[in-house]
């Protein structure tokens, strides 16, 4: 599949490679960043495959209630994070003139995305600091996944706040702006861990029990 196009091409087996002309198949197949698609193919040529692919974001009240929308229905807008003072998204998203995967922000309120990172490798997982100065985001610039942070209003480089074998991705920033959790992914090893952003940084683990953790959130008075 191409950006959602699916198409045939003959395979020779023996020699592993693709030759003849590709066929056009069918549009608006579901399909990830990660390159896999929502189709399956029988012995008989009967072919399954799940349609559409563009994400939408939306405002809902607390009864449940559609409010508003922000942004346009768009792909990959997976991996987002609201800005403290509600204005602005950061999003993952992939670039429609490179397909690199990238941090971007838009202003709901206008409909306006704009580039934040732009490095070739995969960054992903962007956070908001609690004062929406900077955002917190995993890059793969490396070969591993590190913890980096940028200043929000795009200025300056970005710097490194956690880089080393393993992979980590930021999940959530303590409201007072003095702790970062994170996942740390150890070969199938799955962890929840604190980075401390002041003093010696030295992270350490929350859970060390069996199994794997995800998805941390900090309590609003950041005692949990």
């Amino acid at each position: 599949q191409k950006e959602g196009t699916l198409f045939a091409q003959p395979f020779n087996a023996k020699k592993r490679t693709l030759g003849g002309k590709s066929v056009r198949i069918v549009d608006n197949v579901f399909f990830n960043v990660a390159g896999w698609a929502g189709f399956g193919a029988s012995q008989n040529g009967t072919l399954i495959y799940r349609t559409g692919n563009k994400s939408q974001f939306m405002w809902f009240d607390r009864a449940g209630k559609q409010i508003g929308t922000a942004g346009q229905p768009e792909n990959h807008m997976s991996f987002f994070d609201l800005s403290p003072d509600g204005k602005q998204i950061a999003m993952r998203w992939r670039d429609p003139k490179t397909s690199s995967l990238d941090i971007w922000l838009m202003d709901w309120a206008r409909n306006i995305p704009s580039h934040f990172t732009e490095d070739p490798s995969v960054d992903s997982y962007p956070v908001w600091s609690p004062d929406g100065l900077r955002v917190a985001f995993a890059s793969f610039r490396k070969g591993d996944g590190g913890i980096y942070e940028k200043k929000a209003g795009g200025v300056g480089e970005e710097s490194a706040l956690l880089d080393s074998p393993d992979n980590e991705y930021p999940q959530a920033w303590s409201k007072d702006g003095r702790f970062l959790a994170y996942v740390k992914q150890t070969g199938s090893k799955w962890g929840i861990y604190i980075l401390p952003l002041f003093g010696e940084r030295k992270p350490f683990p929350i859970d060390e029990s069996p199994g794997n953790q995800w998805r941390p959130s900090f309590s609003f008075d950041g005692k949990w």
